[in-house]
């Protein structure tokens, strides 16, 4: 039992406990509070959501990271003016949400008056279409940075 304890010790140091202690909470920073899909009737007002504002903050780290390793290896702009391109809609959701929530509102008031024919489907929350909207965008970037890549002459 001592031989046990003394290895998990050297594999789980004190640095290595206290990292996994803050990945936690940020992990459970990411789960958004509201579920998949909402009334026709809800509407949104307020500040961004936690886990759409995260996860559009790792959007854009990711879309600049990959950014910058094939602007690096491919010695050529492309990436980046492709991560401007991508980066463009997580930071407007990041600086404007109240405008988007503004416009997602109205747009649901003028489909509620016209009866439009989908409103009989079930819709997704607001704050699950801006982690959806974040994610794609970021895998889209680096889908494009990897077939300009390929691409470009070397």
């Amino acid at each position: 039992m001592g031989y046990l304890r003394a290895a998990l010790s050297l594999i789980h140091n004190d640095d290595s406990v206290a990292i996994m202690l803050n990945v936690i909470p940020f992990i459970r920073r990411l789960i958004p509070d509201e579920p998949y899909f909402v009334d026709r009737e809800t509407r949104y007002s307020g500040p961004i959501p936690r886990a759409t504002k995260y996860w559009c903050i790792i959007a854009l780290a990711l879309i600049a990271a990959v950014s910058v390793v094939a602007t690096v290896v491919t010695r050529n702009l492309a990436p980046i003016l492709i991560a401007c391109l991508a980066s463009l809609f997580p930071a407007y959701m990041l600086l404007f949400w109240r405008d988007l929530v503004s416009t997602y509102n109205n747009v649901a008031s003028r489909q509620d008056e016209l009866a439009f024919p989908l409103t009989m489907l079930p819709t997704p929350s607001l704050e699950w279409i801006g982690i959806i909207l974040a994610v794609v965008t970021s895998t889209v970037s680096i889908v494009a940075t990897v077939v300009a890549s390929f691409s470009l002459p070397h």
